[in-house]
C-alpha cells in the first residue's frame, strides 16, 4: 500500500479506540449533526467484518463522548439488529415509506449510542434506497444533533447515490481491495488489519474452541505428547467397542471385545468398526408376475372344467356324446 494514502487505514474492530487518522478527521465537534455513510463492499459484508465494523465505530464514537445514531440501511440483508440483540421493529423502511419519525425508530443502547434497525421487510430494497423521502429523513436526523452512521450495502443499486447525500463517505473494504482499488481522496477507507484479512474467520476461531481444535495438528498415532510409550502401547494393545480400556490393555468391565476381522476385509470400503456389515440380498417376487401366473392358472382351469362339462370339445378331455340323448346332435340329420 502506498504510504501517501493517508485516508486508507486499517481498523481493528476489537481495539480500544479509533485510528488516529480517522479520529482526527471525523470525531471533532464539527461532525455533530452530520451524516457519515458507511459504504460496505460485498466481500466485507459476506465475511461479516463490515457489520461488526459499523457497530464498533458506533461504540467507539460513543465512548469518545459523541452522540451517535447507527442506522441499518442494508434492507436486503439486515444483520446489525442481530449483532446488537435487538428486534427488527419499526425502522428505516418505515421512516422512508410511511413517514415514521427518526425519534420513534431509534432505540437507545446501553453502550450509549442510538440504533435504528432496517424495519419492515420490503420486496424491492433498491427502490427504497432511491426513494425521494430520504432527504427529509436525513434532515430530521441532522436536526437531532447526532452523528449519523448510515450503514449501506455497497454495489447495490441506489446505495452509492444515497451515500452521496451524506456529509462524508467511509468505505469498508478488504485489505486487498483497499490497497489495489481506486481510492477517492475525499473518502476514508477502512479495512481489516493484515492479520485479520480474512474478515470474521479469526474472530470466529477465537470464540469457537471447536474450530480452533480442528485446525490443531493431529498426531497420526492418536496419542498426545504427554502420553508415555508404555501408555501408547497399552492403548494400541486392545480396543473395545466402547473405546474404554484399563492399564493392562484389557477391555473395561461391561465392554464387549470387538470381533476379529477376517483377513482380506481390513481396509476395504466398509469398516467393520463402523457397525455396517453386508446383509444377504433378498429376491423380491414381482407382483405383476404373480398376477399373470394366477390368471394363467384360472384360464387353464376354466378350459378343463368347460371340457369336462361338454361346453368345449377338447380331444381327450370332452366325454363322448350320446346322439340319442341329444336330438340336436348332427347325427340326427342322417
Amino acid at each position: 500500500m502506498s504510504s501517501d494514502l493517508h485516508n486508507v487505514v486499517p481498523f481493528d474492530i476489537d481495539g480500544d479506540g479509533l485510528p488516529e487518522a480517522l479520529g482526527a478527521s471525523l470525531t471533532d465537534d464539527s461532525d455533530a449533526g452530520r451524516v457519515l455513510a458507511l459504504l460496505a463492499d460485498p466481500a466485507t459484508r459476506e465475511s461479516g467484518w463490515a457489520p461488526r465494523a459499523a457497530v464498533a465505530l458506533a461504540r467507539q464514537w460513543s465512548d469518545a463522548g459523541h452522540r451517535v445514531l447507527l442506522v441499518d440501511a442494508n434492507l436486503a440483508d439486515p444483520v446489525l439488529h442481530a449483532l446488537l440483540d435487538e428486534p427488527n421493529g419499526e425502522g428505516v423502511a418505515d421512516a422512508v415509506l410511511y413517514g415514521v419519525s427518526p425519534a420513534r425508530m431509534a432505540r437507545t443502547r446501553e453502550e450509549g449510542f442510538l440504533f435504528a434497525s432496517a424495519g419492515t421487510a420490503v420486496a424491492d430494497p433498491s427502490s427504497v434506497l432511491r426513494h425521494p423521502r430520504w432527504r427529509s429523513v436525513l434532515s430530521a436526523c441532522r436536526e437531532s444533533g447526532a452523528t449519523v452512521l448510515l450503514y449501506l450495502p455497497g454495489g447495490t443499486p441506489g446505495a452509492d447515490s444515497l451515500a452521496g447525500e451524506g456529509d462524508r463517505v467511509v468505505r469498508l473494504r478488504t485489505a486487498l481491495s483497499a490497497s489495489t482499488g481506486g481510492v477517492s481522496p475525499e473518502h476514508v477507507v477502512l479495512h481489516p488489519p493484515r492479520s485479520d484479512a480474512a474478515g470474521a474467520a479469526p474472530a470466529a476461531n477465537r470464540e469457537d474452541p471447536a474450530a480452533a481444535e480442528k485446525e490443531a495438528p493431529v498426531d497420526p498415532a492418536g496419542t498426545t505428547d504427554e502420553a508415555s510409550p508404555d501408555e501408547g502401547a497399552a492403548v494400541g494393545a486392545s480396543t473395545s467397542r466402547t473405546g474404554v480400556q484399563d492399564s493392562s490393555g484389557a477391555p473395561a468391565t461391561g465392554a464387549e471385545p470387538e470381533a476379529e476381522v477376517p483377513p482380506g476385509e481390513a481396509g476395504t470400503g466398509g469398516s467393520r468398526s463402523s457397525g455396517l456389515e453386508p446383509r444377504p440380498v433378498k429376491r423380491r417376487v414381482s407382483v405383476l408376475g404373480v398376477v399373470l401366473i394366477l390368471l394363467l392358472l384360472l384360464l387353464v382351469g376354466g378350459v378343463v372344467v368347460a371340457a369336462l362339462l361338454g361346453l368345449l370339445e377338447v380331444p381327450g378331455l370332452t366325454p363322448p356324446v350320446d346322439a340319442a340323448l341329444h336330438p340336436g346332435h348332427p347325427s340326427w340329420s342322417s
